[in-house]
């Protein structure tokens, strides 16, 4: 994946909210998908104006790599990670293993633009990435949330980087989103499912969604010194004690979807095609965001 429309917005609004991007480090070289029309509106809705002839070498008309762009949010230095330097990456590293301690607390700021997908050993990888930056700097994340079936290994959710990026791990989630690709449209700000109490979870119909993810590395310790678990999984095996409900209760399964496997099949296709023509966002876990208006968490 490279940097379309949503992805310039995610770079710039972490510029924004005060992300140094002297010292970046991007996940393989980081192609440019956005026409020039797109990254003069992008760069002016956050206060930051060009001339055509500015927004055209930003937008990759004459290099397709993204070197330009980070350049003007800031980078003193642009390096790159990759597998191999087919593409002139400045570190040869192999995700599904572990970094070598000297790659590890050099950079202001890490992003991947959508790599993690595709590699098979994703829990390695994304321990690779929070090695990465210095302490203060921040690991920018741009994946796919749903609807991408076949573009890579993986579709994530919001509870992995919740329960991934934590202070256990030396980091703090300064915030999660669920975009629709390629769109010039408005976001969506995801809580937390452990301070929510529920799953946060949107099925958008017919649309690329993907999840944005800024966090803030604020201490050097040990990565998964103890492995992340679910937190509705985790809040459950915590009452000690609890007798076991055989009968009604089930983790993450409401009466709704306890009684929809219960129907006819007839019914529940209708039942299943009626939900599926109103999804909508839970207001109480997904909230909407304006990017080049509304400010990212402190």
């Amino acid at each position: 994946m490279g940097i379309e429309l949503q992805t310039v917005k995610l770079l710039l609004a972490a510029k924004a909210a005060g992300v140094d991007f002297g010292d970046t480090l991007t996940i393989g070289r980081q192609d440019l998908l956005i026409s020039p029309s797109d990254m003069g509106a992008a760069l002016a809705s956050f206060g930051d104006p060009v001339s055509a002839e500015e927004a055209e070498a930003l937008s990759g008309q004459e290099n397709r790599f993204s070197d330009a762009l980070f350049r003007r949010l800031g980078a003193r230095q642009v390096d790159s990670l990759d597998i191999s330097d087919f593409e002139g990456a400045t570190l040869v590293h192999d995700l599904n293993q572990p970094l070598p301690a000297e790659m590890g607390t050099r950079f202001s700021t890490v992003f991947d633009g959508g790599t993690l997908e595709h590699v098979f050993n994703c829990s390695s990888a994304l321990a690779n990435y929070m090695a990465l930056p210095r302490v203060g700097g921040h690991l920018i994340i741009a994946v796919p949330s749903n609807n991408e079936m076949g573009h890579g290994f993986y579709q994530f959710s919001p509870e992995l980087f919740f329960r991934t990026l934590s202070s256990e791990n030396g980091y703090r989630i300064r915030d999660v989103f669920l975009v629709p690709m390629f769109l010039d449209a408005d976001w969506l700000r995801a809580r937390d499912p452990a301070t929510a109490g529920r799953r946060v979870g949107y099925n958008a119909p017919r649309r690329s969604t993907y999840l944005f993810v800024i966090a803030q590395r604020v201490s050097d310790v040990p990565i998964f010194a103890n492995t992340p678990q679910q937190s509705d999984y985790s809040a459950e095996w915590a009452k000690k004690g609890a007798t076991p409900d055989i009968q009604g209760h089930r983790i993450g399964g409401g009466w709704k979807t306890q009684l929809l496997g219960r129907l006819p099949q007839g019914l529940r296709m209708k039942l299943l095609d009626i939900r599926a023509a109103q999804v909508s966002a839970d207001p109480a876990v997904l909230t909407p965001f304006v990017p080049g208006q509304d400010r990212l968490a402190d």
